[in-house]
């Protein structure tokens, strides 16, 4: 730990590397008064302008991104709160399932058909694009009115399986 007198003299020396001369006979006779002092002293030296610059943006740049932790902490809660009261936070409800007018999913009765029927096809061994194809065979299509391929298939299992648990 430093005492003080080793502090001021410091302080003292960095005044003696600034330009003015006024400030480096200040420095000067402080650093021989040093040993003298009782009482703490402050020495205010004022800083150059890129110094500043770089000061104000160091500081503006921790300020911003304090802020943006508590703003994106304060959205995690709120929508751990939606979760937990049921509503559905936003997005493209999943297959099988709208959001209803108090917020919450619901299911939709013919696309829960759609997925109990990909499923029991699943369960039989058949892969996804023959699932997709016994699908278009059926004549049953996507929400956008499109044929099923693999990939919807899926992800749509993926999701019942999901919403099973």
């Amino acid at each position: 730990m430093l005492d003080r007198s080793t502090v001021l003299v410091g302080m003292a020396r960095l005044l003696l590397s600034d330009r003015s001369e006024r400030e480096t006979l200040h420095a000067r006779v402080m650093a021989r008064c040093m040993p003298r002092v009782l009482e703490p002293t402050v020495i205010i030296v004022e800083p150059d302008a890129a110094t500043l610059r770089e000061f104000t943006k160091q500081e503006v740049e921790r300020q911003l991104a304090e802020l943006k932790r508590a703003h994106s902490s304060r959205t995690r809660d709120a929508m751990k709160h939606k979760r937990r009261r049921g509503e559905f936070i936003g997005g493209k409800p999943p297959y099988g399932m709208r959001v209803g007018a108090d917020g919450k999913l619901e299911p939709v009765e013919h696309e829960q058909a759609v997925l109990r029927m990909a499923a029991e096809f699943r369960a039989t061994g058949l892969s996804l694009r023959g699932i997709a194809a016994q699908l278009d065979d059926a004549g049953i299509r996507s929400r956008a009115g499109k044929r099923f391929d693999a990939n919807q298939i899926k992800r749509i299992l993926h999701i019942a399986r999901n919403n099973a648990d």
